[in-house]
């Protein structure tokens, strides 16, 4: 699988993932952590905006401060409006899936 760089990609770059082998996959909420702005913003820009097969983008480098402390409880809060988790394989194999030409 492969996550392109802040979510940019072209025909190009679908090409090429698809002759490495790659399936592109791209997010549907953006946590923000990248900028720290604090667990309780992270934890606002998460846990509203997430709806049933939302991939969360959270980051993982060193200069990310704050996303351990907004992790636990976004799961938490997640959990109890009764949602799951699962692995991206899963629900890119669960999918219903519609391709168009822009």
């Amino acid at each position: 699988m492969l996550r392109p760089p802040n979510g940019s990609f072209n025909k190009e770059i679908l090409t090429i993932a698809d002759r490495a082998g790659y399936s592109i996959v791209h997010w549907s909420v953006q946590s923000n952590d990248y900028q720290n702005p604090g667990a309780d913003a992270i934890i606002d820009a998460v846990v509203p905006n997430t709806e049933p097969g939302d991939v969360i983008l959270f980051h993982a480098s060193d200069s990310v401060k704050q996303t351990h402390e907004a992790l636990p409880i976004i799961i938490d809060q997640l959990k109890e409006k009764g949602f799951s988790f699962t692995t991206v394989e899963e629900l890119i194999a669960n999918a219903e899936t519609t391709n168009e030409e822009i």
